[in-house]
């Protein structure tokens, strides 16, 4: 009789176990959230308070290079069929007509064309075409290189480019 009551009282302390386990899984899954949310309202921040289309652009990049430890952050959009490459995070004034903003501007079409994110280096069971992401790579020594399309109603739009030297993209 005292080893069942030793039995039962181990068995009452084991059965909390799951749902401890679960209540410890939620609370982390909630705190990882309220921290995304928040990079998100402080990154959104500064470009709220920008007047001017451009200046609302330099802050995203500044703010995406900063937040995710990028060398490069840059802005390109979609005029007339082709990628314009519009800011680059840390730089005011930059001249399109320049061989690395005319990769770029490529890397990005490449991106915007596929319209799916394009890591380079590329990861192993990626389908996408990366030539250019490539190329640009090589030509500014960046090392790791990512382009995602920014959509609006489901088309996109735009390309946000990110580069750093450190640090492979996921």
């Amino acid at each position: 009789e005292a080893a069942a009551r030793e039995a039962l009282v181990r068995l009452g302390l084991a059965a909390d176990t799951p749902a401890l386990y679960q209540l410890n899984l939620a609370a982390r899954q909630a705190k990882n959230d309220v921290e995304k949310f928040a990079a998100v309202l402080d990154l959104l921040a500064p470009i709220n308070e920008a007047t001017r289309f451009l200046a609302a652009s330099l802050a995203l990049c500044n703010g995406v290079a900063t937040r995710f430890g990028c060398d490069r952050a840059s802005l390109g959009w979609l005029d007339g069929g082709y990628i314009h490459l519009l800011a680059m995070s840390r730089t005011e004034q930059f001249d399109r007509q320049m061989s690395a903003a005319q990769s770029l501007e490529k890397a990005m079409e490449e991106c915007l064309d596929q319209d799916e994110e394009i890591l380079w280096p590329a990861v192993e069971d990626a389908n996408s075409v990366t030539r250019d992401h490539e190329a640009f790579s090589q030509e500014q020594k960046s090392g790791n290189v990512c382009s995602i399309p920014l959509r609006l109603d489901g088309k996109a739009v735009a390309v946000l480019t990110c580069e750093r030297h450190e640090g492979a993209f996921s």
